[in-house]
């Protein structure tokens, strides 16, 4: 009932501003002849829209004053709305939340819909209602929409994938007309969720009108799930380094020369391929904690770019990027300086180093995109990680980045609590589920950090007050004092989680960056529980 009358207040209040903005327009005509003489000058009306919806006290009363007043276009409202929302998820998620406030249907459908691609995760009933909704809006004749689209964008995206097919049916969408894009993306959401059947059925309808370069990123998925021994890392190097695009040659003539240095007995590149590398490495691990001794095993993505800034693929602002993402505000110097130079020690000492290879290049490469990456894009932020440790990589077994989603089996966790006299998990994902998931609940030890921000509110992230580069020395002191020998400690930290494992192996323990997914494992768990 309270919420039914708030809703009432705050609508009721809208009008009343909106009556009042047209009551300004009405009787002040020099005022409504400057805004046509806006509308036919040469300002960027995109950027008019986004500066009046970033600084209004109330972005749904300004853009249905901009709507109804038809001040703009509907696609320059829209666009100047996805502009205002760029770097500011707060905003967008506002936006949804309050979407049922916007007066025009297709600006309030189209909220919701970016507003649910902004989500961890949709259900069916979610995507059932904007099907509903798209197909209660009457076009009007002669007028342009993307709404079928970005319906289509949708789906294909957040949809469970064994609905898929049948939704896009429901919008009279058909699969062939997605875009080479989304064919990937729905693939590689099939791949995963561990839905194989699925994955196979969508392979068959998609593979064959796939271009080349997009094919070769269907045809790494394929090797993953099916563990094809008829393609291998080298089958993926040749191919990639023939494209016709800037990144292959960056990597054929700069990249993998570096990687060819490794020592043939510590490459472990394309262990993912081979069942006998993986052993080895899970076995050396075993056997270390078995005898009593210390072992670091640290993994290298993209976002440790923020250690390697070079100024040409990476630049301040790409690094005071990464903060904000991850702690949502830009540190003083110092303290930056102090976590970056703590960051490259645990790299120095780490015994296992994991790296992007070129199978992160193909997962993540644009396959319209053939020039040169912009400063701090993603494949720039990757070229900038693999020149920056390439001086790392002597005396060490190095892995790719990813190696954690196949390293860390269940069979391979079972062993390692069952050899630990204590397992300490180091995560921002809430203990009760890490307690849930673990083989051995009695030999667990969970230090609970604050998680990255994105995930505080979600069904997994940790509540754990505040940012982590405040008080990660805090968390230290806990890591040293569990730290020994036969410990092992499962690490999921992000950047600062490099500075945990390094600790915790300085004190005698086996320290393990299992990252991400540690949070599929936990969940999963979850889910069947």
């Amino acid at each position: 009932m309270k919420r039914q009358l708030s809703n009432f207040i705050k609508s009721m209040l809208r009008r009343v501003k909106l009556k009042v903005i047209k009551s300004i327009v009405h009787y002040f005509p020099n005022f409504s002849k400057a805004i046509a003489h806006h509308e036919q000058s040469t300002i960027n009306h995109i950027d008019i829209v986004h500066h009046a919806l970033s600084f209004s006290c109330d972005p749904i009363a300004t853009l249905n004053f901009l709507n109804e007043t038809s001040l703009y276009s509907e696609s320059v409202l829209w666009a100047g709305l996805v502009k205002a929302s760029e770097n500011n998820h707060s905003f967008i998620t506002f936006l949804y939340e309050e979407r049922a406030h916007i007066t025009d249907r297709e600006l309030r459908l189209k909220v919701e819909i970016k507003g649910l691609l902004e989500k961890d995760s949709v259900s069916a009933n979610e995507i059932n209602k904007a099907i509903l909704s798209y197909k209660d809006i009457i076009i009007r004749p002669g007028k342009p929409s993307n709404l079928i689209y970005m319906m289509s964008a949708l789906i294909a995206n957040k949809a469970p994938v064994e609905n898929v097919d049948s939704f896009l049916l429901e919008i009279n969408f058909r699969h062939s007309d997605l875009t080479d894009f989304l064919k990937v993306k729905l693939l590689r959401r099939a791949q995963q969720e561990g839905e194989k059947e699925i994955y196979r059925q969508w392979e068959n309808k998609l593979l064959p009108s796939l271009p080349e370069p997009a094919r070769l990123k269907v045809l790494l998925m394929k090797a993953t799930i099916d563990n094809n021994k008829e393609y291998d890392f080298s089958f993926f190097e040749k191919k990639f380094s023939s494209l016709p695009f800037d990144v292959s040659e960056v990597y054929k003539k700069e990249i993998s020369i570096l990687y060819k240095k490794i020592e043939k007995n510590d490459n472990y590149l394309d262990a993912r391929f081979d069942q006998n590398k993986r052993a080895i490495l899970q076995k050396t691990v075993i056997d270390t904690v078995a005898s009593g001794r210390s072992l670091s095993y640290i993994r290298l993505g993209d976002g440790e770019c923020y250690g390697f800034p070079d100024n040409t693929n990476v630049d301040e602002q790409g690094v005071i990027r990464q903060e904000k993402h991850w702690w949502g505000e830009q540190l003083d110097h110092s303290l930056r300086q102090k976590i970056k130079s703590q960051f490259m020690k645990s790299i120095a000492s780490a015994d296992i180093i994991g790296v992007p290879t070129v199978l992160r290049l193909i997962k993540d490469f644009s396959i319209t995109k053939r020039d040169e990456y912009p400063v701090n894009s993603l494949i720039s932020r990757i070229i900038c990680v693999m020149k920056a440790s390439s001086p790392y990589l002597k005396k060490k077994k190095i892995v790719e980045d990813q190696s954690n989603l196949f390293l860390f089996e269940p069979e391979f966790i079972d062993r390692l609590f069952s050899v630990a006299d204590k397992v300490c998990v180091v995560s921002g994902i809430k203990s009760k589920l890490i307690e849930a998931w673990a083989p051995e609940p009695s030999k667990l030890q969970c230090v609970e950090i604050p998680t990255h921000r994105l995930l505080r509110d979600g069904s997994v992230g940790s509540q754990t007050q505040g940012v982590l580069p405040h008080v990660y020395e805090k968390y230290m002191e806990s890591i040293r004092a569990h730290a020994g020998e036969r410990v092992v400690f499962l690490v999921s930290a992000g950047f600062i989680g490099k500075i945990f494992i390094a600790e915790a192996a300085g004190h005698g323990a086996v320290a393990l960056d299992i990252g991400q997914a540690l949070v599929s494992l936990a969940d999963k768990k979850g889910e069947r529980e």
